[in-house]
């Protein structure tokens, strides 16, 4: 499992602009790396370039180790790259983020990339960061970002009463004659929920964690398999953590995380 606490995310630490497209009234570029996820940027056009100024940073550069597009309606397989400069025009570092393929029921997948493997990856870090969608999408752009300093690996020990579910929304009505019509929302709603048998290690991790997000205060990156493209925006579903000491180094810890990284139909 990787994931990202509150302290390792950075894209706010910058400015953000859109170089190319035009944006919707109140859909603008700071809505790329906000927390609200019901509010996306969204341009006019299939394909887009926003740059992240952080030149106000600390020694004039961002690290970043990863990228998360959380939410989007871009094409799978679609031609998409971030790239680190520290001269406008002049890319050092550009890193293509596959886009992975739609669900069963239409639905996108979370895309995310480790950048710390490329060979112009350093941790210094870069004064911009762009995201650019070169190809074109199959519709306007709409889509969430995520800059991670640092992600997070946990190795959980899940019990076997573990679950993840899914609930799709929907409307119901039912007649007189208990005969039910159907209208589907278009959005699919996922959920993991288990039981850590946990070391001591362990269990600071998932309190970190806890205190880095205030409880169920702050949304956060999960990526439930560190072999998988597909990034989650969770929160914890309860707002109460607890710990069980069973024995010396062992631990019982149920948690349960509600993906949120949903919600709009494009």
């Amino acid at each position: 499992m990787r994931y990202g606490l509150r302290s390792d995310e950075v894209q706010g630490l910058g400015t953000w602009t859109t170089v190319t497209g035009t944006e919707l009234t109140q859909y603008e570029a700071s809505h790329l790396v906000t927390d609200l996820i019901s509010k996306p940027v969204w341009i006019e056009e299939t394909s887009g370039l926003w740059r992240g100024d952080f030149t106000a940073r600390p020694g004039g550069k961002q690290r970043v180790d990863a990228v998360v597009i959380p939410m989007h309606n871009i094409t799978a397989g679609l031609d998409v790259r971030i790239p680190g400069l520290n001269t406008v025009g002049v890319t050092i570092l550009e890193a293509a983020i596959t886009i992975p393929a739609y669900r069963g029921d239409g639905y996108p997948l979370g895309a995310w990339l480790d950048l710390t493997g490329d060979p112009d990856y350093t941790t210094n870090g870069f004064a911009y960061w762009e995201l650019e969608v070169v190809g074109v999408n199959a519709v306007p752009l709409a889509l969430k970002l995520r800059l991670l300093a640092a992600l997070q690996t946990m190795d959980p020990n899940i019990s076997w009463d573990a679950a993840e579910g899914e609930d799709r929304a929907m409307i119901e009505h039912q007649s007189e004659y208990e005969v039910p019509s159907t209208f589907d929302l278009g959005v699919t709603m996922r959920d993991i929920a288990g039981e850590l048998d946990s070391p001591d290690t362990q269990k600071a991790l998932v309190r970190a964690l806890w205190q880095s997000v205030l409880g169920r205060v702050h949304p956060f990156v999960l990526i439930p398999d560190g072999a998988v493209n597909d990034a989650w925006i969770v929160l914890f579903r309860e707002k109460r953590l607890e710990v069980v000491l069973r024995l010396t180094d062992r631990n019982t810890i149920r948690v349960a995380f509600d993906e949120i990284s949903r919600g709009l139909v494009f």
